[in-house]
């Protein structure tokens, strides 16, 4: 299974692990066994990778790469097989967790938690639609 964040492909991972969640408003109905259900809609999806990067300059490169990124802020393209359907787009990095160990000098692991981020709606005015000519 291959992931890729932006440009920055991930080597292979240990796991890759999405979030998805539906909020639901549950209505008790007075003498009735059961509720009835409103779909609220769902909550940006969330995804975490974990994996390890082994050689000290692909270790930096990919920190440098991953720290760019986060810095930045900014919606990012994320593809991964098991995001498949979901109508992912965008992303923002919203945690980055990454260890070394003394006991493995050349080895870097790493955990990264995305969200969804949707792209804003397309910019039209306040005004747009209502007829000026009145």
């Amino acid at each position: 299974m291959e992931s890729c964040l932006y440009r920055y492909e991930f080597e292979p991972h240990v796991r890759l692990e999405t979030l998805e969640t539906r909020d639901l408003l549950e209505l008790p109905v007075p003498g009735r066994a059961g509720s009835l259900f409103q779909d609220l809609n769902r909550q940006p999806a969330r995804i975490v990778v974990e994996g390890s990067v082994f050689g000290e300059q692909d270790g930096l490169d990919f920190l440098a790469a991953v720290r760019e990124k986060y810095a930045a802020g900014e919606p990012m393209t994320f593809t991964s097989d098991i995001v498949n359907g979901a109508d992912l787009q965008y992303v923002l990095l919203q945690q980055l967790h990454v260890q070394a160990e003394a006991s493995a000098p050349d080895q870097i692991d790493y955990t990264v938690w995305l969200v969804e981020s949707p792209p804003p709606p397309p910019p039209g005015g306040l005004l747009d639609g209502i007829d000026g000519g009145l």
